[in-house]
């Protein structure tokens, strides 16, 4: 499943160190398998994540992120077989590059 996802974000505080956000958007969910048919749905996300910066152009961060999307259909020579919800909770640790 390959996510198309487009958002915003706002950050609280972006003078210190240690700067919150919360965000949201818009996510296209479009299927990649071979032996089935698979609906491309629309789904909304919301994020929330902080960032702690170690020189005014890197940080670490670390983010919880949910997805929730309609159910799609999944069907095998034009008989469906099953239903597939792509809503979901992930979480990302890692390194953060700004370029400003």
């Amino acid at each position: 499943m390959n996510d198309v996802s487009m958002g915003a974000q706002y950050r609280f505080n972006d003078r210190n160190d240690v700067v919150p956000y919360l965000g949201g958007g818009l996510d296209v969910l479009i299927p990649d398998l071979d032996d089935l048919q698979v609906d491309t749905v629309l789904g909304l996300h919301l994020t929330a994540g902080v960032d702690f910066f170690v020189s005014r152009n890197l940080a670490f961060t670390a983010e919880l992120k949910g997805l929730g999307a309609f159910d799609a259909d999944v069907n095998r020579l034009g008989t469906k077989v099953g239903d597939y919800d792509p809503s979901n909770i992930s979480t990302t640790v890692g390194l953060r590059l700004f370029f400003n």
